[in-house]
């Protein structure tokens, strides 16, 4: 986190919600509650729906992306969802795909 411009202090790790939609929506209410700009950092793949999910927020927000190795799995369902994930706020799914998503994650399956 130093490489980023974080120091030992002013970086928190929370495990809330188990989808990016809801992991976001905290952190936006977090920094919001706090008064606090808000640093996003996402691997390559997952920027464009974390940008697309961030991009109206009334919050001060920073990306930092990072490169990593990561599974072909996670991967692939990053590269599907960053192109799917504006069709399905332009229809209005947005709150649908949160809860489907939301019980396979409960039921242990990623997507």
């Amino acid at each position: 986190f130093r490489r980023l411009g974080a120091g030992d202090n002013v970086v928190e790790f929370f495990d809330c919600g188990l989808e990016t939609v809801s992991q976001l929506d905290f952190a936006f209410a977090m920094a919001r509650q706090r008064n606090d700009k808000l640093v996003i950092i996402s691997t390559l793949f997952h920027f464009p729906r974390v940008w697309w999910l961030s991009r109206n927020s009334l919050i001060d927000i920073e990306h930092k992306v990072v490169f990593g190795i990561t599974d072909i799995e996670e991967l692939l369902i990053d590269v599907a969802l960053d192109l799917l994930f504006p069709i399905i706020d332009i229809l209005g799914c947005r709150k649908m795909f949160q809860n489907w998503i939301t019980k396979r994650r409960q039921k242990g399956l990623r997507f």
